[in-house]
């Protein structure tokens, strides 16, 4: 990888229980710069209606859907810088530790759906004293690409250990801690398109977290937000400027915001939580934001009424469309840009 990470040895075996955040589905992801290609996203049918559910893509307009999984149990997808290759982390259902918990390593497929590819991997561990087999599970979030695509960070947290965030070469080999916590606290590690800082949320408080900057090799931490409960989601393909979600209501309900870090400005970019006024009950949320390549616009996340869609935006904010079918429950989008072949 181009920047300051120095590579090493990884010492020890992740595992770890899976964190209730809604960033774990959310992901986060520095967008590439480029000329506007395909929107990745999750799609979650909660009908008896089997294999419509996993990771999909559509052209920036909605149009030319694709699935390229079968699982309801994906989350935080993500485009390579070449938009050829995705990312992703995946529940295995079928696997459970002493602690209850399942495994979620990283996966890999191409944007064809082919070329499925398990990047993280861990053996089962020792037999604990009246206990069943113990396999150090390790579950994921948060996996994206490096500048070069040669390399994944992602996002683990280890029974009794902590929160690890992990800098692994895109076949599984040669993993390395870049930072750690001895808690379940930190969340969501975005590698800005240079490659040398790292965008993460950091639980400050009951009902606070703010959004924290380091350097790629886990220094020189600075908290770029506060006051408030954040959860950064992009960086710009610029590398200027952070998109992060901030809770409005104390029901839940939140709203996509950026930081420019030159100027340090805040500007609140989307107002679903304002209709709630017009419309009336149910939930109005808007997050997980995320940059079109080009920096002309945005993608995130919106739920009216309770039911979450892919929309689009100018970047600043005006102009919001819907991309996603009426009748598809969608999250967690990525913008990727548009392949050299075409």
């Amino acid at each position: 990888m181009t920047g300051t990470v120095k590579r090493g040895r990884f010492v020890g075996i992740l595992a770890f229980s899976l964190v209730a955040l809604a960033i774990l589905a959310q992901g986060a992801r520095a967008t590439f710069p480029g000329d506007n290609g395909r929107l990745v996203f999750l799609r979650t049918d909660l009908t008896k209606q089997k294999g419509r559910s996993g990771v999909y893509t559509a052209g920036p307009a909605g149009r030319n859907l694709k699935q390229l999984t079968r699982s309801r149990f994906d989350y935080a997808p993500s485009f390579d810088p070449e938009a050829t290759t995705i990312a992703f982390s995946h529940l295995q259902t079928g696997i459970e530790g002493a602690d209850g918990n399942s495994p979620a390593p990283v996966f890999t497929i191409g944007v064809n759906g082919n070329e499925l590819k398990k990047v993280t991997s861990y053996p089962s561990g020792p037999t604990f004293p009246g206990s069943p087999v113990y396999y150090p599970v390790v579950q994921t979030a948060a996996a994206g690409f490096s500048p070069d695509g040669q390399h994944i960070l992602y996002q683990a947290n280890r029974i009794f250990i902590g929160t690890e965030f992990v800098l692994v070469d895109r076949d599984g080999l040669n993993p390395e801690v870049i930072a750690s916590w001895p808690d379940d606290e930190a969340s969501g590690p975005v590698l800005s398109p240079r490659g040398n800082l790292v965008a993460f949320t950091r639980v400050a408080g009951p009902g606070l977290s703010r959004i924290v900057l380091m350097k790629s090799d886990g220094s020189g931490r600075r908290a770029l937000t506060s006051g408030h409960l954040d959860t950064v989601s992009d960086f710009s393909a610029n590398g200027r400027v952070v998109a992060f979600t901030r809770r409005i209501a104390a029901s839940g309900e939140s709203d996509v915001f950026v930081k420019h870090l030159g100027t340090g400005k805040v500007r609140r970019l989307t107002h679903f939580t304002r209709l709630k006024t017009r419309f009336g009950n149910g939930a109005f949320s808007a997050y997980g934001g995320v940059f079109s390549p080009d920096g002309r616009f945005i993608a995130f996340t919106g739920v009216r009424r309770g039911l979450p869609a892919i929309y689009v935006a100018r970047r600043d904010g005006s102009r919001v469309r819907r991309i996603t079918p009426q009748d598809m429950t969608a999250t967690s989008p990525d913008w990727g840009p548009r392949p050299s072949s075409g």
